[in-house]
């Protein structure tokens, strides 16, 4: 009876855990935080007292600000490349590897309402 019953358990266990591996969905894109976010989109990169975020402005006039470009989204990180700081041009452009669970927020400003 020893052996049924942990032949019965060992089933449950593998039948409990391959059912649950099965039903995780890697990221599907257009969902969740990153919907906002195009690979070639322009951005502004800031923090804010410790916190990462991402900004988009709709309004052409404010578009000047976004001076970084999304160059790719991954399930856990997007790499931002951003224009060499004027101090150290020498060393040209930077590319930042952003973990998720870096990037407190993405904001997209939106155009005012009748204009």
């Amino acid at each position: 009876m020893n052996r049924f019953s942990a032949a019965l358990a060992g089933l449950l266990f593998f039948a409990v855990v391959g059912s649950y591996a099965a039903s995780q969905q890697p990221a599907v894109p257009g969902k969740g935080i990153l919907s906002v976010l195009r690979a070639g989109q322009a951005v502004e990169l800031g923090e804010y007292h410790g916190n990462t975020f991402i900004r988009i402005y709709e309004d052409d006039e404010l578009k000047a600000a976004m001076k970084d470009k999304i160059k790719e989204i991954h399930e856990d990180y997007i790499v931002i490349a951003s224009p060499a700081n004027p101090n150290m041009e020498k060393w040209g452009s930077t590319e930042q590897y952003l973990p998720l669970h870096a990037v407190h927020s993405i904001v997209v400003v939106k155009k005012k309402d009748g204009k």
